[in-house]
């Protein structure tokens, strides 16, 4: 095998129907890039698997994870990208 492309999926991820369509037609549009990745959404459930209502504690930590999440992912990578390299391309972007 010698693939002109490698994706990597992180297990529990749900790609959008056309999101791996559009990191490669990125690939193909700029050559020089050595790798792509897209970004996760969270999904905030506002049921629990067994039907009941997720309770307050449990949809405020999970708030404030994903807004932790988000905040702490666009500091790091636009500081990493300020100096010019990106330590590691996130696989849970």
């Amino acid at each position: 095998m010698n693939p002109k492309y490698a994706q990597i999926i992180d297990c529990g991820s749900i790609p959008l129907w056309n999101s791996i369509s559009q990191i490669v037609m990125h690939m193909e549009r700029f050559k020089e890039i050595g790798g792509a990745c897209g970004e996760i959404e969270c999904i905030l459930a506002e049921k629990k698997e067994d039907g009941t209502d997720v309770g307050f504690v449990e949809s405020v930590l999970l708030r404030a994870q994903y807004v932790e999440y988000k905040l702490g992912h666009y500091l790091d990578k636009a500081m990493e990208s300020m100096f010019g390299f990106i330590s590691v391309l996130p696989g849970a972007f």
